[in-house]
């Protein structure tokens, strides 16, 4: 159960970092949610959730080279499965140096190396420290009133890219003005 709040906390967290970086970059505000209504970037909570159970914070490089590794996996699916099941990219790095298919690229790799360490020195254990106060019956409440709401999202959204992948009309154009066809 515990796992599971944290991939909501990570994936919103993931949602305002996004944003944050969107917003200021375009200079105005820019939602990069990934959902059609939660404000959340699952990549981001995946991505965290598999660093917490397969990384151990005892070497920092070790620590590094996992995060790198893992989160790269993760973004460089996640970004190939969009581009073959709906034929869109979220986002792209052709033009980037060292990038894999415009999927991954060594910059963003590096970064999710470093996220690696302040996620499991720094961040982790405050948001770990706060979760393990809050009653055991308020969190399975939540997070199953969460996953009812999320599956309801996902299921949503997948219908959304489906239709928009078939040229259909569809909210994705402007609900994600970031979504491309390659």
């Amino acid at each position: 159960m515990e796992y599971l709040i944290y991939f909501y906390v990570y994936s919103f967290l993931g949602w305002v970092l996004e944003t944050a970086y969107a917003s200021i970059r375009l200079r105005r505000y820019c939602s990069k949610q990934t959902l059609l209504k939660s404000p959340l970037c699952p990549i981001y909570g995946i991505g965290a959730v598999l660093m917490l159970l397969l990384l151990s914070p005892d070497a920092a490089l070790l620590v590094f080279s996992g995060g790198f590794f893992l989160a790269s996996s993760v973004e460089y699916l996640v970004s190939a499965y969009y581009l073959h099941a709906f034929g869109i990219r979220r986002w792209n790095y052709t033009g980037s140096p060292g990038n894999v298919g415009g999927h991954v690229c060594a910059g963003y790799s590096i970064l999710w190396g470093i996220f690696a360490l302040w996620l499991l020195y720094w961040l982790h254990p405050a948001v770990q420290s706060f979760v393990s106060r809050l009653d055991a019956r308020l969190l399975s409440i939540t997070s199953l009133l969460l996953c009812v709401w999320v599956i309801q999202d996902f299921r949503d959204t997948k219908k959304e890219l489906k239709r928009y992948a078939a040229g259909e009309e569809s909210c994705i154009e402007t609900k994600f003005s970031y979504v491309t066809k390659p």
